[in-house]
């Protein structure tokens, strides 16, 4: 239709998007990705690419019908408008889709997705598109290879850099992506200091208001307390203040599993930290420790 002074309607805009999905279009934009030869084209397809992102249950489809793939190629183009785009469109992709699903082609598997998406929190201003792509790398760094490629990637500093957000949405999907990086050898390195940033974030995350910040917060505290150095790092950043609070008044099932699991562990790996060496004097947090393992115990 020909422009007019009145917007579109958003929902009918986005149901015309699923719509086109469900009768091919996907693969059709796909084809004209792969020749086309300008911006001129490049930037219209990744918009239209984008809008049928929005819908979930379009996402699946038209990963099937290349669209994908498209998306890839059109976040290494050199056009600002349309690489974000794209990327953009890929954090939504990410987010629904099992990273085992994807495509395996030389270049364009899942891996491609870590560099648009990690750029795409660095430099975006759109509260929106920096909570999706932090939830699309959560979603990646589940898988092995695709943890070290976000680590390779800056991808943790990049995520520090998320939490100076004011949006609490956007803190929790970077912890809760950070969390799932932990386990990286080169990341565990950070904790092993008391007054690190890495360990100041967790520990301090660990004591939020928001639940599901709580879960991925103990979450990554409990994975990296099998750790002798850490845990003790752990304990000298008063991590077992925010741990017996969960204890003894949480309500949450899930966040006193993982205070529990940590504190057992620190228990185990840092025990002349929690309760003080033999024959040694008692630490102050010593005994809460313990009350807080003796009430979980008997309930």
């Amino acid at each position: 239709a020909a422009p007019t002074e009145m917007e579109d309607d958003p929902e009918t805009l986005r149901k015309l998007a699923y719509r086109l999905v469900q009768d091919d279009a996907a693969l059709v934009i796909s084809e004209v990705v792969a020749h086309a030869k300008s911006d001129v084209v490049r930037q219209p397809c990744a918009e239209v690419l984008l809008q049928m992102t929005n819908t979930q249950e379009a996402r699946g489809k038209l990963v099937q019908q290349g669209g994908f793939k498209a998306l890839i190629a059109l976040s290494l183009c050199d056009d600002e408008k349309t690489k974000d785009a794209a990327a953009w469109a890929l954090a939504k992709i990410g987010i629904s889709i099992n990273p085992a699903l994807y495509p395996r082609r030389t270049g364009s598997g899942p891996e491609a997705m870590v560099a648009p998406l990690v750029r795409l929190v660095d430099s975006s201003t759109n509260e929106l598109q920096t909570f999706e792509a932090c939830m699309a790398l959560c979603n990646l760094a589940t898988v092995d290879e695709l943890r070290d490629r976000i680590v390779a990637g800056k991808g943790w500093r990049v995520l520090e850099m998320a939490l100076t957000s004011d949006n609490e949405l956007v803190q929790r999907a970077a912890v809760e992506c950070m969390s799932n990086l932990v386990t990286h050898d080169e990341i565990a390195e950070k904790f092993t200091s008391p007054t690190s940033t890495a360990t100041k974030i967790f520990v301090g995350f660990a004591s939020s208001d928001d639940t599901k910040m709580q879960i991925a917060a103990t979450g990554g505290i409990a994975t990296l307390a099998t750790v002798d150095e850490i845990s003790t790092a752990f304990v000298q950043a008063n991590v077992l203040e925010a741990l017996v609070e969960i204890a003894l008044i949480g309500e949450e099932p899930a966040v006193i599993h993982r205070a529990a699991v940590a504190l057992q562990r620190l228990l185990a790996t840092a025990t002349d930290a929690v309760i003080g060496p033999v024959g040694g004097p008692l630490p102050d947090h010593a005994m809460l420790a313990l009350g807080a393992l003796s009430s979980l115990a008997s309930d």
